[in-house]
């Protein structure tokens, strides 16, 4: 008898009324019943079938079991893709192997590392009970093993697959049938009597609950109401203590603008180096911010062990935190100062810190563009005077050794070089070359330009009239 056994968190043991009675039956006659399923695949002797599109695939063997029915010898056999036959008549003189009363014995929960265990706890038998257990706070919570002992004959001959899921607070999640019904669909199975889990103290007041199922694989379920075979489970629910700490970690932190690391907007890099530290908790996280001198905020962030996402309960699952942040956005001629301060898993909070040296970067560039200012006309024909009337046009180009950000045409209509009015403004941080405005017709007048760099340096043009 091959024993199957898997084991999921998450749900509390289902209430059900009792075992399929498997008492051998006197006599049976035989007989014969078909059976529309939604597949059905011959394999030697037994058959694979899914009763919807919804449930997983099982094994009908064909063999003497108790159905529901006494002991009796089932054949199975597909007569389609959607209908299978199962024939039956009395078993024969061989004993068959039977399902115990209860599959699971007992349980073991150990804190792997430094030898501490709780021995091993009855787990009641079968599904009508639970196993409650309480993980100290004293133990080292990031290695926590499962043993399970069976009551069965030949443990080497079982497999086994562990899932678990976690509860605020005492006792376990609570019993739900649909639950088990979807999550018992998808188990998987491997040999393995022993489970390490790593939890960290985002688990501490919680409960982790961990369910273990068994079955024979002979396609009976000992189990009500299940969408698959079930023979047995068990249901444990492992509460960790909160830990006592209460004490705010430390945090240090320091910056540097990065040299020659100009961006293409005319912003600098900078680096952010930050270390937590706790003597009781792990870290959770690092909150950073970066202000100009004023108060003004200018960027920040939470720094935690799941790429900076804000609101993780993950924690970074040590004591002590180094870390170092390459960031973009310092603008020259800025001064700007970083605070920092760090969470331990308890929810304690350091002081805000602020790094010793301001980050700023100084204006290195004294270079003014150079500006090339035009005026062209374009001939039209004015249908009210029946003539032609020309339209004019000013321009200018301008370039930079970094960069130009601003170049503005102005005009006016009186003496050359009183008056003056802007006309058009062309801007842009990434950097720009040229900026262009057409008049209306018979527009006349005087025109320059001027043009500016990203550190502030601007150029004048000639004055032209038109």
């Amino acid at each position: 008898m091959n024993k199957k056994i898997a084991w999921l968190s998450g749900i509390s043991v289902l209430a059900v009324i009792g075992i399929a009675s498997m008492a051998h039956a006197v006599t049976v006659e035989p007989g014969t019943n078909k059976v529309s399923v939604y597949s059905c695949t011959q394999v030697g002797n037994d058959i694979k079938i899914r009763r919807s599109s919804s449930e997983s695939e099982y094994v009908l063997t064909s063999t003497c079991r108790d159905a529901g029915h006494g002991m009796r010898q089932y054949s199975m056999s597909c007569t389609s893709n959607k209908e299978y036959k199962v024939s039956w008549t009395e078993c024969g003189s061989t004993p068959q192997p039977q399902v115990p009363d209860y599959i699971f014995e007992s349980l073991k929960v150990s804190a792997l590392g430094n030898g501490t265990d709780m021995g091993y706890l009855k787990t009641g038998k079968s599904y009508w009970g639970m196993t409650y257990v309480t993980v100290p706070a004293s133990w080292p919570a990031y290695n926590v093993q499962l043993q399970t002992k069976s009551n069965l004959p030949n443990a080497n001959n079982y497999t086994y697959a562990f899932g678990w899921a976690d509860k605020n607070g005492n006792p376990g999640v609570t019993v739900n049938e649909n639950m088990v019904k979807q999550l018992v669909k998808n188990v998987s199975f491997n040999s393995s009597l022993n489970r390490n889990f790593s939890i960290t103290d985002a688990n501490r007041n919680k409960t982790r609950t961990i369910i273990g199922f068994a079955r024979n694989n002979d396609g009976v379920s000992r189990v009500p109401n299940m969408p698959v075979e079930v023979d047995d489970f068990i249901v444990i629910h492992a509460y960790l203590e909160p830990l006592t700490d209460s004490a705010a970690p430390t945090v240090a932190v320091s910056t540097n603008v990065i040299p020659n690391s100009v961006m293409s907007n005319g912003t600098y890099k900078y680096q952010v180096n930050v270390n937590a530290t706790d003597a009781d908790s792990n870290i959770k996280g690092i909150w950073v911010a970066v202000r100009l001198t004023d108060g003004t905020l200018v960027q920040e962030w939470w720094v935690d062990n799941k790429n900076g996402l804000s609101g993780s309960e993950a924690g970074f699952g040590s004591k002590n935190v180094v870390r170092s942040l390459g960031k973009t956005g310092l603008k020259v001629g800025e001064h700007y100062k970083v605070y920092a301060r760090a969470y331990d898993m308890k929810g304690n909070v350091s002081a805000n810190v602020t790094a010793s040296t301001e980050l700023y970067v100084a204006n290195s560039d004294s270079v003014a563009p150079t500006i090339d200012a035009n005026v062209t006309f374009a001939s039209v024909w004015d249908i009210g005077y029946n003539s032609k009337r020309f339209v004019p046009t000013v321009s200018a180009s301008a370039n930079d050794n970094v960069k130009v950000t601003k170049i503005v045409l102005y005009h006016n209509t009186t003496q050359l070089g009183e008056g003056y009015n802007v006309v058009k403004t062309c801007e842009n941080s990434n950097g720009l070359t040229n900026c262009t405005h057409t008049f209306g017709a018979l527009t006349r007048g005087n025109f320059y330009a001027q043009a500016w760099d990203a550190s502030g340096n601007s150029v004048t043009s000639v004055k032209y009239a038109f």
